[in-house]
């Protein structure tokens, strides 16, 4: 701990980022232990690094994977076809990804556009 008692986070050397870009782009888990087992060469605290990062790098790639799909199957509906795009630059409709006066989110109902 630093003098205020707050952990340092020591960034990644350029020798771990090196070896955990490598890590990254092979195909397969077994391929990326070999290649950690040979390139860490018995460094203990530098495999289990670069391990973590390559976990947490599987785990940001899974949840943006899931958030991508949410979004496009929440957009999807919501598209407008091409003569209620028309009728949304006239402003009788509402514009892609605004509710229309009337809907309903959860239990509050749109009375009015204010903005």
């Amino acid at each position: 701990m630093n003098s205020t008692n707050i952990p340092s986070i020591n960034p990644p050397s350029e020798l771990e980022e090196e070896l955990f870009d490598t890590a990254r782009k092979l195909a397969t888990d077994a391929e990326r232990l070999a290649y950690l087992e040979k390139a860490c060469d018995g460094d203990t605290q530098l495999r289990r690094r670069l391990e973590a990062m390559l976990m947490a790098e599987a785990d940001a790639e899974a949840f943006f994977s899931e958030g991508r799909s949410v979004v496009s199957a929440t957009i999807g509906p919501l598209q407008l076809s091409m003569a209620q795009q028309s009728a949304a630059a006239d402003g009788s409709v509402a514009s892609l990804g605004e509710e229309p006066i009337g809907a309903r989110i959860g239990r509050y109902k749109l009375l009015e556009k204010i903005g």
